[in-house]
């Protein structure tokens, strides 16, 4: 019976190492995803000549909703671009820009 109770404890030893094994998985690969969304946020930002930093940061906390912003504010730039009329306003181009 001793033998039995001391094998239970063991399983349950290692239970809690193998619970604790993949807790840290799980924050190591959040940190990941967090630098990478943060990453992405920043290269976006330094290429279109707005704040990395702040741009970075945003992405690391907020995730996913930085990256919906940007996609967002990627969007509006490209219409006006393209001719699209532009708060009730159709952009005429003039011959120094033709």
């Amino acid at each position: 019976m001793r033998l039995v109770l001391e094998q239970v404890d063991l399983l349950k030893i290692e239970r809690c190492s193998l619970r604790a094994e993949a807790t840290t998985r799980n924050v190591i690969n959040a940190v990941a995803l967090m630098f990478l969304f943060g990453g992405f946020c920043g290269v976006w930002a330094q290429n279109t000549g707005r704040s990395s930093v702040f741009w970075f940061l945003a992405g690391f906390l907020t995730t996913i909703v930085a990256v919906c912003v940007i996609l967002r504010l990627n969007v509006t730039p490209a219409r006006k671009k393209r001719g699209r009329h532009t708060r009730g306003h159709r952009i005429v181009s003039t011959e120094a820009d033709v």
